[in-house]
């Protein structure tokens, strides 16, 4: 018949440890793995299927000799809606490299954020 007793020596025995070295990836990992998988999205989504010539925006003249300064000048002259498909577009035709196309996603989404908090406080605040 089984033992109906607790037994916390039994329970302790069974856990495995975990450290936490062992489960999460270090910050380089991480970026990697977002560049390796923002280079796929771009090639999917600009390459894959002849898509070039379906585009629904007209491309900017993003090249590598641009810094990123410049490029985010290029970008706000662009619909709000057509900022990271700009990105994607330059980072599939290899005019940025994808740690820079990363770093403006980013950055447009920050920008993006800060208007909308903007917008925001305005309505709520009378006028």
């Amino acid at each position: 018949m089984d033992e109906l007793v607790y037994k916390k020596s039994n329970l302790l025995k069974k856990a495995p440890t975990i450290s936490v070295k062992d489960t999460l990836p270090s910050i380089s990992e991480i970026e990697e793995s977002q560049k390796k998988e923002l280079q796929e999205l771009a090639v999917w989504r600009f390459e894959k299927d002849e898509r070039l010539s379906q585009l629904n925006f007209i491309p900017l003249n993003i090249t590598t000799n641009l810094s990123e300064n410049e490029i985010l000048r290029l970008l706000i002259s662009v619909p709000v809606n057509e900022r990271g498909d700009q990105i994607l577009y330059a980072l599939a035709k290899q005019s940025v490299s994808a740690l820079i196309a990363n770093r403006l996603l980013s950055m447009i989404e920050v920008m993006e954020r800060l208007v909308r908090i903007q917008v925001d406080s305005e309505r709520a605040s009378p006028s």
